[in-house]
């Protein structure tokens, strides 16, 4: 179950950093007119926050990933929440609100450095092949 749950964490991990990497188009989308609104960036956002984060979260746990794995996870989560809240201070606090794609990028590296480190754990996870000939 473990192993298991480790695969899956990949997955989600993965699924995860391409919908993150997909945001800029999707904005592009709507700067230079090819939508009329910037639904589809928003609305990507709020999936990655609302099933995607509960669904990393869950695999970690089914994974029972080593401590740094679950920090970064939880580290993910939060930094993942903090995006999503960032254009809320549009008006009142606008340079904070400016933070919104500088942080994309903490986001892409945090989940490149995430899915590295779940491709390690399952490699050593495997077991390991003996070089003696099968009777």
């Amino acid at each position: 179950m473990r192993h298991v749950g480790r695969v899956v964490h990949m997955g989600v991990t993965y699924v995860f950093l391409a919908g993150v990497v997909l945001q800029p188009f999707l904005i592009g989308l709507w700067l230079f007119g090819a939508v009329s609104t910037s639904d589809l960036h928003t609305g990507l956002g709020y999936i990655l926050l609302i099933p995607g984060c509960p669904l990393l979260l869950i695999a970690a746990l089914f994974g029972r990933l080593p401590r740094r794995e679950m920090l970064l996870t939880l580290a993910v989560i939060v930094d993942t929440f903090v995006q999503v809240s960032l254009p809320s201070f549009r008006t009142d606090l606008p340079a904070v609100a400016a933070l919104h794609p500088v942080n994309f990028l903490v986001l892409v590296i945090m989940l490149w450095t995430l899915g590295r480190w779940d491709r390690l754990l399952i490699q050593g996870d495997a077991p390991a092949s003996s070089s003696a000939p099968a009777v």
